[in-house]
This record gives structure tokens, C-alpha cells and sequence, in this order.
């Protein structure tokens, strides 16, 4: 803290000029060889490994545990990295949240980003069905969904094996790049069905098509209803000609 003017409430453990360049920052908790060292105005973060924060210089309220765990993070606030490289690949985004060794978010300058686990995860559990929220007044420019039938029916279900589980588990989704391109010839809206990673990976929220095949069951059943009603009525015209036909047969025997 050789720099350190009128900081208060700051603490720095380990080598490599750990909170070195802090100035007027307040609350500061650096933990290991270089962590923080280019600190100069942020406040309340807290650096524990291995250049841990080692580029953060105004960002405030950065909790980072591990080696190299927000490495190059510069002025964003509000990121939590838990793990071996955690949020390792974010730069000025705030309010992003990795926990597990290599986690990273899909946009190292975005914000409001959460990831559980590395890509070399194979299993995710929890006790309870994850709940959603929902509510109307998180939402604005509701409208009637635009995907439905004719969408589902262009998707290819498959089943595959992916390429990190050794126990080899076969698996049943979508690919997501032909998920992309039927979403290209299906809509012409913005949505947020497949993300892209900065190193050009996809990934599928696949929470979200839930609503298009809850409308493709709704438009199927409206067609049922309409093949129902035809179909009644092809009955009704069938018996009222069969009972002319028999009225007919009835007259033609009593003439006899």
C-alpha cells in the first residue's frame, strides 16, 4: 500500500505489491501475491489468490477467491468468482457471478451473467425444480407467442453422447446451431434461445421453448376440432342418406 493517501480500513497479506497502487479506496481486503495491486479508487472488494484482481483499478465490491480468479477484470463492480480462474475472461462487466474452477461467463464485457461449473462439468443437480421467475411486472411488450406448430415441426429432436462424460450417457436435445437457423427462418424477433460465448460456442436456454410447443399444442387441437366437427358432420349426412336410401328401398317393396 506504498501509494495509499487517505484510504482507510484496508488490508494487504503477500507479496508482488498486493493493493500497491491504492490510493483512496476504502475497505479493500487483498490476499496473496499480487492481488490488487493497481487498486487506486475502489472500494469493499476483496482479492484472496494468486493475482487475484491483479488489473482492477476503480471497480468496487468484487468478491474474487482463487488463483487468477478475475485476472483481468478493470472497472467493473459487483462480480463474485469463486474458483481456479473463475471470471477469468471478464473485463469491465458488473454484476457477473462464476463459481467452480475455469467458470466463465459468456461475455467477458456484458453484465448480469451467472455460471455455475467449467465446461468440463457433466452433471448439475439440485434437490428441488429450479423456479422461474415469472411474474408480469418483470416483463414488458407482452404479445402472443409467434413460434408454434409449423416451428416445432421443423426441429430436429436427436439423441448424442457428449464428448467430456467418460460414463458415456446418452443424452436427447437439440443441436443448436440447426436450432439457430430454423429460429432464422421461423422469425424474424430477437430473442435470447441461443447464446453465443466470446470464443463462439452456443448454448440453448431450453426453458424458453416451452411456450412455443404449449402454442403448437393449442393449434393442433384447434385443427382436431375442426376435423371433428367435419367429421360429425359427414356422420350426420351419412345417416340422413342412409335413411333415405332405406326409405326409398321401403317404398319400392310395398309397390311390389
Amino acid at each position: 500500500m506504498n501509494s495509499n493517501t487517505s484510504g482507510n480500513y484496508n488490508i494487504a497479506i503477500g507479496g508482488g505489491a498486493a493493493l500497491n497502487d491504492n490510493d483512496i479506496g476504502i475497505g479493500n481486503t487483498a490476499s496473496g501475491y499480487s492481488s490488487l495491486p493497481n487498486n487506486i479508487s475502489g472500494n469493499y472488494n476483496t482479492a484472496m489468490g494468486y493475482i487475484a484482481l491483479n488489473l482492477s483499478t476503480t471497480g468496487s465490491n468484487n468478491t474474487s477467491l482463487g488463483y487468477h480468479s478475475s485476472r483481468i477484470l478493470t472497472t467493473g463492480s459487483g462480480n463474485t468468482a469463486v474458483g481456479h480462474r473463475s471470471l477469468d475472461n471478464v473485463s469491465t462487466g458488473s454484476n457477473n457471478i462464476a463459481i467452480g474452477y475455469l467458470s466463465n461467463v459468456p461475455d467477458g464485457a456484458a453484465s448480469n451473467q451467472v455460471r455455475i461449473g467449467g465446461t468440463a462439468i457433466t452433471y448439475a443437480g439440485v434437490q428441488v425444480a429450479w423456479t422461474i421467475t415469472s411474474d408480469k411486472r418483470w416483463k414488458n411488450t407482452i404479445e402472443d407467442s409467434d413460434l408454434g406448430l409449423d416451428f416445432i415441426n421443423k426441429l430436429r429432436p436427436v439423441s448424442y453422447f457428449r464428448n467430456n462424460d467418460k460414463k458415456n450417457k446418452l443424452e436427447y436435445g437439440f443441436i443448436a446451431q440447426e436450432l439457430q437457423e430454423t429460429l432464422k427462418n421461423s422469425s424474424s424477433k430477437i430473442n435470447g434461445i441461443i447464446t453465443e460465448d466470446t470464443e463462439g460456442m452456443l448454448s440453448v436456454r431450453y426453458n424458453d421453448l416451452m411456450a412455443p410447443m404449449v402454442k403448437a399444442i393449442q393449434e393442433q387441437t384447434e385443427e382436431i376440432q375442426v376435423l371433428k366437427s367435419e367429421n360429425e358432420a359427414l356422420k350426420l349426412r351419412q345417416e340422413a342418406m342412409e335413411n333415405e336410401l332405406k326409405e326409398i328401398k321401403d317404398l319400392l317393396l310395398n309397390k311390389k
